[in-house]
């Protein structure tokens, strides 16, 4: 449970970070950014820097997205004008992102946090200045129960704290589960958590993205078998972690039916879970969730982040 003093602390602690900030960071020297140049993508960094149009109408498709092959996760959809980020994980979406920025006109970007494990927000400080150098305005959204994750975030990458104190194009809001954040007119986003026999190794959270078109995007964030439950001082079992998942799969469902989506996709977290566990997701709860989706009117399709390898992996982590 949060003390009383957590407000001031945190207010306190974002103090010092910004003092240290202007006391030392300076920019970074144009020789020493990274240089991206030659064949990059969110795959795989010696790819192509080019964006083409095949891709570009993906993009702007409300199904598509970019997927990486390997560990990190970034997930980038455009809507309208604004570009979507679920996460910056893969090193190569700075480099990705001003490619894309390059070819088509991109007003502002909004960027979700999930939580803060390198995977997922490796690429966040070089995202975030190269669509500064653009001028285009940034809203880096956080989930507030992640707030002290973000600090110590901050404090390991300063640059990134500065820009949002210094640069009038970054904004930094806090999601509540009370609360939606709207990209632009035609879309809005929704945090959820999911329950404690899923829960991460840290505090992630899950989002869902729907727009007036009837689209909806689900994150479940990352999940796994939860380590601890507090009724039975054990891990939690198999069952336990099957309904955990049902319930959070579902809700993150239902939330996009709530608000008329017709067209579903759940991106979930599969690698962090032993291959039981794996062949229940992909078997009988897609299906399940696939029949609740066509009984609402709606088109449903799952897709498995993380395939990692597994071995390691057992409800006991």
């Amino acid at each position: 449970m949060l003390g009383p003093n957590f407000h001031a602390q945190l207010e306190a602690q974002l103090a010092e970070i910004q003092t240290y900030i202007d006391n030392h960071v300076v920019p970074l020297p144009a020789s020493e950014t990274p240089d991206f140049s030659g064949r990059v993508s969110l795959n795989d960094y010696r790819r192509t820097t080019v964006v083409d149009q095949e891709l570009v109408a993906r993009l702007r498709d409300p199904r598509a997205t970019l997927e990486a092959e390997s560990d990190e996760t970034t997930h980038l959809s455009l809507v309208g004008a604004s570009l979507v980020l679920v996460d910056a994980g893969n090193p190569a979406t700075a480099a990705y992102v001003d490619s894309l920025a390059s070819r088509i006109r991109v007003s502002s970007a909004a960027i979700f946090l999930t939580h803060f494990h390198s995977d997922h927000s490796i690429a966040l400080a070089a995202t975030i200045s190269t669509l500064v150098d653009r001028g285009i305005i940034v809203n880096l959204v956080i989930p507030e129960e992640a707030i002290f994750q973000a600090v110590g975030y901050f404090m390991s990458n300063p640059e990134v704290l500065g820009s949002i104190i210094s640069s009038p194009l970054v904004n930094l809001h806090l999601i509540t589960s009370a609360s939606t954040f709207s990209i632009n007119n035609a879309s809005q986003m929704a945090v959820m958590a999911p329950p404690a026999a899923i829960g991460h190794f840290i505090t992630s959270r899950g989002y869902v993205q729907t727009d007036r078109n009837g689209n909806g995007r689900c994150y479940s964030g990352d999940i796994n078998p939860g380590a601890f439950n507090p009724l039975t001082s054990k891990p939690y079992t198999e069952a336990e972690v099957k309904a955990g998942l049902r319930e959070y799969f579902f809700a993150l469902v239902k939330k996009a039916v709530t608000v008329e989506a017709r067209e579903i996709d759940l991106f979930i977290d599969y690698g962090h879970f032993p291959p039981v566990l794996q062949e229940y997701i992909s078997g009988e709860l897609q299906r399940d969730l696939g029949a609740y989706c066509r009984g609402q009117g709606a088109n449903f399709a799952l897709h498995l982040d993380h395939q990692k390898n597994n071995e390691g992996y057992t409800l006991k982590v």
